[in-house]
């Protein structure tokens, strides 16, 4: 572990650390026939991108809402709900709006959400690192069928993806409220 530790550190010094492809699965979505797309990058990809929001996010907490819920520390769909209950028994709401972007993670401009993040971080080697997790590559598993046996193959897709998603995902959000 401390050699892996060492090595990715190293990497990531020396600005040789480049994000390796992220399996792209597909996951059902809770009371609907739709398949939500989901990214899992590697291990060591996971640890550097852990660093980097430990890093980030008290940057960014800060200029957060109460009432925003999604992706943060401490907070959830259910502390959002509890916040919804308390404001409709203690303080009279009638009206309750649920907001979801439709697609957000493959449509996101990642020119933009850059530009947001450079706002506050002036290191050009985080931008260049959030870059390269940003436009990392995919692969998509699939399964076909052959002789009778199930076959696992991968193909290597070169498109967007946000692997950092939910760090991305409420900087982006919290400045389009703005």
């Amino acid at each position: 572990m401390e050699r892996f530790l060492s090595e990715l550190r190293e990497e990531l010094h020396a600005q040789r650390y480049r994000p390796l492809p992220v399996l792209r699965c597909w996951i059902d979505k809770p009371g609907k026939p739709d398949k939500r797309p989901l990214g899992i990058p590697v291990i060591r990809d996971r640890v550097a991108q852990m660093a980097a929001k430990l890093i980030l996010e008290p940057i960014f907490e800060t200029n957060f809402l109460p009432c925003s819920h999604g992706f943060r520390p401490k907070m959830s769909c259910h502390t959002a709900i509890d916040q919804i209950r308390r404001a409709i028994t203690f303080d009279g709401l009638t009206t309750v709006i649920d907001a979801d972007i439709a697609g957000y993670f493959n449509n996101i401009r990642h020119d933009l959400l850059l530009r947001l993040v450079s706002r506050r971080v002036s290191d050009n080697r985080v931008i260049r690192l959030l870059r390269a997790w940003l436009k990392a590559a995919w692969w998509k598993k699939g399964c076909t069928r052959s002789r009778g046996k199930w076959v696992v193959r991968k193909e290597a897709l070169f498109r967007p993806c946000s692997v950092i998603s939910t760090f991305t995902h409420s900087t982006h959000v919290s400045a389009i409220r703005d």
